[in-house]
């Protein structure tokens, strides 16, 4: 092996190990499923949504506000997601305390 063969492996070796460090921890696969799944068909979204992915009913959630902003029809499957999840199994709770909307100033005591 000669020294140009030596140097190109030992090149070769080091960028494979910065590689493997970047791109195969458990965030990259995470963002790489995420792009797979953004190009995903509506329907399919809510297909996986009804499984129980949380990836995909977020998907669908972005899909809507997006859809709703754009004036885009969306299919059936989309509305009786909606209608299933939002209205018969009813939003999660909010977490007790003050109501969101009210601004911290307006709940503090104003002068003695």
């Amino acid at each position: 092996m000669d020294a140009r063969e030596s140097e190109a492996r030992k090149m070769a070796r080091r960028a494979h190990e910065k590689l493997n460090d970047r791109l195969f921890t458990k965030e990259a696969n995470r963002r790489w499923y995420r792009s797979c799944m953004e190009r995903e068909d509506p329907k399919r979204l809510v297909e996986l949504a009804y499984a129980g992915n949380p990836d995909a009913l977020e998907l669908v959630i972005e899909y809507t506000k997006g859809a709703h902003r754009a004036g885009l029809k969306v299919p059936m499957e989309l509305h009786e997601f909606a209608w299933e999840y939002l209205w018969c199994r009813g939003k999660l709770p909010a977490p007790p305390g003050l109501v969101p909307w009210i601004p911290a100033y307006a709940t503090q005591r104003l002068g003695n």
